[in-house]
């Protein structure tokens, strides 16, 4: 029985994993044929061609359109979560926390371009419930910025005014690069990251920053 019972958690498990990778492979294709052709305009047919699978092999994966969505804006958001705390905490400087902040934050919107698009012009599509999950975990990712932000201005005069422009104008510079910027044209990610971190502390002259 023992034995028996092994093989059967060992073959859920593998079943479970296949479930997995096949789920996040057609939330991939999906995420790409939502940024290009928009939510509304786009159906479960058109994912399944993108899939390579049948409109009947999505719904045994996803119930609907709508959910697919909630699932890739909250599998973005929980990749984007792992483990920054943990990093940052390693990182007693403010301004080494935010460089790496940034550079992270970009590296991930380049390898997640059409995710990232939906994050930004697709959320409003998501069900009022599903819509208050993911917007709960992007107010912590903007805690988490907010933290090292914070302790950036602690030794100086500045106001919470200021600390808040501070924050949302970082923000901005990331929501705004997918409008113009190409991860395969001149500028690469570390360079864009780099520039940005730079502007952000308002010292575009200086190379010892």
């Amino acid at each position: 029985m023992d034995k028996q019972r092994a093989v059967k958690e060992k073959s859920d498990a593998y079943l479970t994993e296949k479930r997995q990778k096949k789920m996040e492979m057609i939330c991939r294709k999906a995420a790409r044929v939502f940024s290009k052709n928009g939510f509304i305009n786009s159906s479960l047919l058109d994912v399944s061609k993108a899939a390579g699978l049948s409109k009947g092999g999505i719904y045994h994966y996803f119930p609907n359109k709508e959910m697919l969505l909630f699932v890739i804006a909250d599998r973005y958001m929980d990749i984007l979560l792992d483990g920054l705390e943990d990093e940052l905490r390693k990182m007693p400087d403010p301004k080494e926390q935010i460089r790496f902040f940034i550079r992270r934050h970009i590296d991930f919107y380049t390898k997640n371009v059409h995710e990232s698009r939906i994050i930004m012009h697709g959320f409003e599509d998501i069900s009022p419930v599903n819509r208050k999950a993911i917007r709960k975990k992007t107010k912590g990712y903007i805690n988490i910025l907010r933290t090292s932000i914070g302790a950036f201005f602690e030794d100086s005069a500045a106001s919470a005014k200021k600390k808040k422009i501070a924050l949302y104008s970082l923000l901005g510079m990331f929501n705004w690069i997918y409008w113009w910027y190409d991860p395969k044209g001149a500028i690469t990610p570390a360079e864009l990251a780099e520039e940005i971190y730079r502007v952000f502390l308002f010292d575009l002259r200086n190379d010892d920053i």
